[in-house]
């Protein structure tokens, strides 16, 4: 099957070009995790009693994520869109071996580009596409470092990304 898309160097490269995360130490980012995974329940339960809406499917526990563990997830996902895409797109057309190298490489430098460039900006994502039936997503550095340039209380800002993030997942 033609690659239209290097997914590995798209992961490899998100990986390189993206920023790294706050200084946090050990015991501050264990303690982050601990939050944000309490902090996504208690977020389901408002979001069930203000709604009155109910999951037909159980939830999968959220999933607290780095900055690179984001653009995996995501590289994963876009993978399982974009190749039946391009190649219901392509048809029998198949490009030359030199040209498939090199435009799977350079898309895949591309979507890994803007992959970094994202990883450093969303605070959680409902995923959909790369877990059955999605996987919520809080990327714990991103939570992190807004919390401190907006100077919010950790819990209270924590709790209202879980509850966003939550209200997707129930939509």
């Amino acid at each position: 099957m033609t690659q239209f898309v290097d997914w590995d160097l798209a992961a490899a490269t998100a990986g390189v070009l993206g920023k790294s995360g706050p200084r946090v130490s050990y015991a501050e980012a264990v303690g982050v995790v601990a939050d944000l995974h309490r902090l996504s329940v208690e977020a389901a339960g408002h979001v069930a009693d203000y709604t009155g809406l109910q999951p037909r499917m159980p939830d999968l526990p959220v999933r607290v994520v780095d900055r690179r563990d984001w653009a995996r997830a995501n590289v994963d996902g876009l993978r399982k869109v974009i190749n039946p895409l391009f190649t219901r797109l392509a048809g029998d057309r198949q490009p030359s071996a030199l040209a498939q190298t090199i435009g799977s490489r350079l898309t895949g430098v591309q979507a890994g580009t803007v992959l970094a460039y994202l990883s450093g900006r969303v605070l959680g994502q409902y995923e959909v596409f790369s877990a059955d039936p999605g996987q919520l997503l809080l990327i714990a550095p991103n939570i992190v470092e807004v919390e401190r340039k907006l100077r919010a209380d950790p819990r209270d800002f924590r709790l209202w990304v879980c509850l966003h993030e939550v209200t997707h997942r129930t939509q």
